[in-house]
């Protein structure tokens, strides 16, 4: 007997997994365990949507950083050297031409302090060279007394503002500015985070009514199908007629219709929960430790509100916002204000025909030089800086507005937590009470059948309103759990999904 390829290779897969082998694609998915703590952890850790945010914060840590840099330590240096050969026009010198060869290096510390002050300390020194002692070019003649001539200076140089920019408090203004948007971000982070926690709590329990919809489906599925072989059996008995085998047949049918879409919508809920996640595995399993907690919340509507008013994160980046804007307008005011530096120098300096001598200088001879003065500049239009201040301005009322109107919709959302949670909590009594009911009416009518006193449509119809109102039950007891999670995010919770304090069983 030849046996085709596909028999021949499940054959094989089925003997290699016997015997331990792994066979590519043919390795079972993995299945994870998950209590709500767990997922809500695993969220925090690896959802993209969060880590996205916290860019934000490496964003603002890099303008912070900025704004420290305009009070960096600046060193410099430089070198260069050059050579001239040119006519001589001097009649000093009988030489034809004049050749200068010019050595400059320099170096330089900058740095200027949070109170607007910069100092410069500059170090100078030159060599230079020449054929003759009148070096000259054009209307330039320069007389070398020392051949070949070394030069050095050292000198302090300092400009302080006294108009604009003048003190600590306006130089640092773009740092503050900037700590505030820090700030700002790691709340705004924070927040998503609360937000995020809510909707895995939210997906976790619609994963958990789901698979309880899955088993009210089954458990209506097999009440039909009891029904239909009891039903067969009546007419094999003679007690009903063969044409009502129908109707229980066509119910199986329904049922295992609204079964495999109740199926689907596992998958669904599954995949949701896996996006939030960030799972790397679709075809594994996820399979929920925890079940529903039933119990009666009691919020109280003024202690939610004012939580979600002082705790919420949102409110707080909006806040910092609104702080950085001010820092911002400030700065842009003070950049209107005309230019008034006072401004000074000392130096000393050294002459020889040697470097270390021009450097004994220093100390040996009386060789120096010392400024003091002011500057003013304004530009007479300032358009730039005005027009700045007008953009400013308006952004820092734009954060005030959007302040009070987060403020207000937190009030609102808040109120309508506290609502959402009472009404949950009486919407799962009722259906409790609803679901109790429909069990005893379907057995009720399973006896009265059983006895002939019912019809296989009244029982049928009994088993679709109790597995509805399981259905229902189950439904609202999810919805108390969103509604508890509902109510640590309007108070800005980070909650892990602990099994929450403030309910009455």
């Amino acid at each position: 007997m030849k046996m085709n390829t596909e028999s021949g290779w499940s054959i094989l897969t089925a003997i290699l997994f016997c015997l331990g082998i792994v066979v590519p694609g043919a390795r079972a998915a993995d299945t994870l365990e998950l209590s709500v703590r767990e997922a809500v952890g695993m969220a925090l850790e690896n959802n993209l949507g969060l880590r996205l945010d916290r860019q934000d914060i490496q964003s603002a840590e890099g303008r912070l950083e900025t704004e420290h840099g305009t009070f960096d330590t600046i060193l410099s240096a430089e070198a260069q050297t050059s050579e001239s050969r040119s006519e001589n026009t001097s009649l000093l010198s009988s030489k034809d031409t004049v050749e200068l060869d010019q050595t400059d290096w320099r170096a330089s510390v900058s740095k200027t302090f949070s109170t607007g002050t910069n100092l410069l300390l500059a170090w100078d020194n030159a060599r230079s060279e020449t054929n003759t002692a009148v070096a000259g070019s054009g209307t330039s003649t320069t007389v070398a007394t020392l051949d070949p001539a070394y030069s050095s200076s050292l000198n302090l140089s300092l400009i302080q503002p006294l108009l604009k920019g003048r003190g600590t408090e306006r130089q640092t203004l773009g740092i503050r500015a900037a700590e505030e948007g820090l700030q700002a971000a790691r709340f705004q982070v924070d927040d998503t985070a609360a937000q995020l926690a809510a909707d895995v709590k939210k997906a976790y329990w619609q994963l958990s009514l789901s698979l309880e919809d899955i088993e009210v489906r089954r458990l209506s599925l097999e009440l039909a199908q009891k029904l239909l072989d009891e039903t067969r059996a009546k007419i094999d008995a003679g007690v009903l007629a063969p044409v009502d085998v129908y109707q229980p047949e066509a119910e199986v049918a329904r049922r295992e219709e609204l079964l495999i879409r109740s199926q689907k919508g596992v998958a669904d809920a599954e995949d949701s929960l896996k996006v939030l996640l960030n799972l790397k595995d679709w075809a594994g399993e996820v399979r929920l430790t925890d079940k529903p907690t039933p119990g009666m919340p009691e919020p109280v509507m003024e202690e939610i509100v004012r939580a979600a008013l002082e705790s919420r994160k949102d409110i707080k980046a909006a806040e910092a916002r609104l702080v950085s804007s001010r820092w911002i307008r400030e700065r842009a005011e003070d950049a209107v204000r005309p230019s008034l530096n006072l401004v000074g120098g000392a130096g000393i300096s050294g002459l020889d025909d040697s470097y270390s001598g021009a450097l004994d200088d220093y100390t040996g001879e009386s060789y120096y030089n010392w400024s003091v003065g002011l500057q003013f500049s304004v530009p007479f239009e300032n358009r730039a800086a005005r027009g700045e201040v007008i953009r400013v301005r308006s952004e820092e009322e734009k954060a005030a507005l959007q302040l009070d109107l987060l403020r207000q919709n937190v009030t609102v959302e808040a109120r309508s937590a506290v609502r959402n949670a009472e009404t949950a909590g009486k919407a799962l009594v009722a259906a409790q009470k609803s679901s109790l009911a429909f069990k005893k009416r379907l057995e009720t009518e399973q006896a009265r059948f059983e006895v002939g006193l019912s019809t296989a449509n009244d029982v049928l119809q009994a088993q679709d309103e109790y597995a509805q109102a399981l259905i229902s039950e189950k439904s609202a007891l999810i919805g108390l759990e969103n509604a508890m999670a509902d109510l640590d995010r309007v108070q800005g919770a980070l909650s892990l999904g602990d099994r929450e304090s403030g309910r009455q069983l």
